[in-house]
């Protein structure tokens, strides 16, 4: 177990604006792909029909950026003492360690190593925290309660999700109840999916109140002169048992329903052996293994485990 009890939060200011391109070529080396991503980080833009260079920098949002910034990143845990614990993800990594003082005492370190890529921290964001009072990391949060360490979606996150919802359905009033459903149910379903694997039972429930109200709020919207009655029964049925669904008929009569998201069952996640990789023809059993696995609900068999450990000591 580990005695880490603070977190280096870190943030780079505009990670995927200031990506030195010189040196990705030069990290790269003298592979085939090299033109290639030379020609997509030297590829410019056009704004207000104006074609602006693009000096350094990848476009935030693009299919290659993350590959990039892994490569730009790609070798920070290396230069850190092995005290010092480490998890990234693209631009995103937090750095644990021991005491506070530890990471005070590394966070030059890591700015003249960021330096030398085109990047460095922003002091605004980047935060040294305890574990006691916890810390964000890809709109999950990381807390320990009482000795025992909980991950949780990120609460700014269930927020955001609650009020582009409600945005929405002001600006869209007067469109049909299945486009509502059509529109809500593949972002509930997505954003469920992410979080299902942490400590969501509790955030799930809270947002499919609040959908539910801001649900409510709009089929009333839509008939001021009718009753409560005669709106509940005209856009909600029971549905598996729950009374109070939202749900829609298509123009040939088939009935869609609204997800809810509270009735999402967690799942724990199960960590990877070793550097198991699922291009690693060798392990093809161990990751079907796991698919099946999580489908059934059940633990991972003791003799795939056994097999891979064996595989990745040879």
């Amino acid at each position: 177990m580990s005695k880490d009890r603070w977190v280096l939060d870190a943030d780079i200011k505009g990670a995927f604006d200031n990506i030195d391109h010189d040196f990705i070529l030069r990290k790269l080396g003298p592979t085939p792909a090299r033109g290639l991503i030379k020609a997509w980080l030297k590829a410019g833009f056009v704004e207000n029909e104006t074609f602006l260079e693009t000096q350094a920098g990848t476009q935030q949002g693009g299919v290659i950026s993350p590959l990039l910034a892994n490569i730009a990143l790609d070798g920070l845990q290396e230069a850190l003492p092995a005290k010092f614990g480490f998890i990234r993800y693209a631009d995103d990594f937090v750095v644990t360690a021991r005491s506070r003082e530890d990471l005070i005492s590394i966070l030059p370190a890591i700015q003249f190593w960021l330096s030398a890529r085109g990047l460095e921290l922003n002091d605004e964001k980047t935060k040294i925290a305890s574990i006691l009072d916890g810390f964000n990391f890809l709109g999950f949060n990381i807390r320990h309660y009482s000795g025992k360490c909980l991950v949780k979606p990120q609460k700014e996150k269930a927020q955001k999700l609650v009020q582009s919802i409600n945005e929405w359905l002001r600006r869209n009033r007067s469109v049909e109840p299945r486009v509502v459903i059509y529109h809500l149910n593949p972002i509930l379903r997505g954003w469920a999916q992410y979080y299902k694997y942490a400590v969501s039972s509790q955030i799930f429930q809270s947002v499919q109140n609040h959908i539910w109200k801001q649900i409510w709020r709009w089929c009333l919207r839509r008939h001021p002169a009718k009753s409560k009655a005669w709106v509940k029964n005209k856009y909600f049925c029971t549905c598996e048992g729950l009374d109070w669904t939202f749900f829609a008929k298509t123009p040939n009569g088939q009935i869609h329903y609204l997800i809810n998201i509270g009735k999402v069952k967690i799942q724990r996640h199960r960590k990877v052996i070793g550097s198991a990789s699922p291009d690693d023809p060798v392990l093809r059993n161990y990751w079907a293994a796991r698919r099946a696995g999580y489908h059934r609900r059940s633990a991972e068999p003791d003799s795939i485990a056994s097999a891979v450990k064996s595989m990745l000591r040879a």
